[in-house]
């Protein structure tokens, strides 16, 4: 049998029905198939997936997963969908990234989206693991350092290309400051925060990566936000992290705002900073800031 496609037994299990109401489906024209040399049905996993969502099915429920090492062929990008396999999925993201096509990647990422895969669960199971696979092979010298950036411009492209689709809430009045402090020029994860935030009905101002305390002073001092996201994946000195998130903390405190601090930030650093929240995940952070109350702002 071709990668994808589907005996008429395998649908039947699929959809909890018998096999003579798969014939009888697909004879009615519901549910497409092809037909083999030999006259047997077989059925496209991207079809059995669009006759679920037509008669809404929760494809949750009915089929187990994809186990990993299951067998050495590699599980179909429309499976993995089905099943929500994020691992491999992941891996499909890892594997398109290091190719360097930014449209291809963008077209991944929208399918996984159009296929009901949370904006969260994009950026927490499928973006941040492949970058921490990423980040460790490049750590090791598994990967060269104009991989890691060819993957990360691929990714960050389309990440921005993907938030043009992306289903937005109404605006709610709160204001985000999004940014990476001095020295920290990975932006892939406050780019996942700032376009999280804006789909969640937040006006977002994205300042970067590598912004001056100062100039991180300045804008919230200007947007005067409700919360002020902050990304310091790669922190050199943990005592420069300390001045600048102490010196935005300040300036945070007199406007009664949040300071937010994420990236891969080492256990005992997390204990000194004096942040509002740590989140550890997207997830996390859409929970938090869903529990802040929202005042009007008058800008200064």
């Amino acid at each position: 049998m071709k990668p994808g496609l589907l005996s008429t037994n395998e649908v039947s299990n699929m959809l909890k029905v018998n096999e003579s109401t798969i014939k009888r489906w697909t004879e009615k024209g519901s549910l497409r198939c092809i037909k083999t040399p030999g006259g047997h049905r077989k059925y496209k996993m991207k079809d059995v997936v669009d006759f679920m969502d037509t008669f809404s099915y929760d494809v949750t429920d009915l089929l187990v997963p994809a186990k990993e090492n299951f067998s050495k062929v590699p599980v179909s990008t429309d499976y993995a969908i089905l099943t929500k396999d994020f691992s491999a999925l992941s891996e499909l993201f890892y594997n398109t990234m290091l190719e360097g096509n930014r449209e291809n990647t963008f077209q991944f990422l929208n399918l996984l989206y159009s296929n009901r895969i949370s904006q969260i669960d994009l950026f927490d199971k499928i973006v941040v693991p492949s970058f921490q696979k990423i980040g460790m092979q490049w750590s090791v010298g598994q990967l060269g350092i104009e991989q890691e950036h060819l993957a990360s411009n691929t990714a960050l492209h389309s990440i921005l290309k993907l938030q043009d689709v992306i289903s937005r809430r109404p605006k709610h009045g709160g204001i985000a400051l999004c940014g990476c402090l001095e020295e920290e020029y990975h932006e892939i994860g406050i780019t996942c925060v700032n376009n999280i935030l804006d789909a969640n009905g937040w006006t977002t101002y994205y300042l970067g990566a590598n912004l001056p305390v100062e100039s991180f002073v300045d804008a919230i001092e200007s947007y005067v936000p409700h919360i002020v996201c902050v990304s310091t994946t790669t922190p050199k000195s943990q005592k420069h992290v300390l001045q600048q998130c102490n010196a935005l903390r300040e300036t945070t405190s007199i406007i009664n705002a949040k300071l937010i601090v994420g990236g891969g930030i080492p256990d005992v650093l997390k204990k000194k900073l004096p942040a509002d929240h740590i989140p550890s995940s997207i997830a996390d952070l859409v929970i938090y800031v869903n529990s802040l109350p929202i005042t009007k702002r008058v800008h200064a």
